[in-house]
């Protein structure tokens, strides 16, 4: 029995071993490297973890230019210990709760006198806003049904473009690598 058990100890030492210098070896990090740098991925390796969440693209429909109602008129619904987004511009200050951004996901409007998406992934609990106003082009977020890292793909209704919501730059299409999205806070 000592004989046994010392030689699965050394087999699983060199398997080890291998792997730890295989992993020493290959281009991507692995799990002995802490990923720091998105740009440690190329968008090719995003896309190649790109499955599909369920609904088709725009399954989860984005609220389009919404109607603002106030603090005393929500209050009839919204729970005081609700959660809610804010979003403070030159508008003025906006509150988004977690429910109706869980039903939509993206809420395209306006932000500081610019067209923007306030986008909301309910499965990483992260909500990002970023001014869509790019390229001399106003266009529109959607969702489209897929995701990478459980994380919310949007894409463009312009030219089409895939977006992971986390990483704010396009991993498809003409708009693929070419800019970054500016956030709003």
């Amino acid at each position: 029995l000592f004989q046994l058990f010392t030689v699965v100890l050394l087999m699983m030492v060199c398997l080890f071993s291998i792997y730890v210098g295989a992993a020493e070896q290959a281009d991507t990090p692995d799990l002995f490297t802490p990923c720091k740098d998105s740009s440690l991925f190329s968008d090719e390796q995003f896309l190649e973890n790109a499955v599909g969440g369920g609904p088709l693209p725009d399954g989860i429909p984005p609220a389009e230019n919404p109607i603002y109602e106030s603090v005393a008129s929500a209050g009839t619904w919204l729970q005081e210990r609700d959660p809610v987004f804010v979003v403070e511009s030159q508008e003025g200050v906006r509150l988004y709760p977690q429910p109706i951004m869980v039903y939509h996901e993206i809420v395209n409007s306006r932000f500081n006198g610019r067209s923007g998406s306030l986008t909301y992934c309910p499965l990483v609990g992260v909500a990002v806003g970023y001014y869509t106003d790019f390229n001399e082009t106003d266009t529109t977020f959607g969702t489209s049904g897929k995701l990478v890292n459980n994380n919310l793909i949007m894409y463009d209704r312009h030219t089409g473009s895939y977006w992971p919501q986390i990483l704010g730059e396009a991993i498809t299409g003409p708009l693929r690598s070419t800019l970054k999205l500016e956030a709003f806070p």
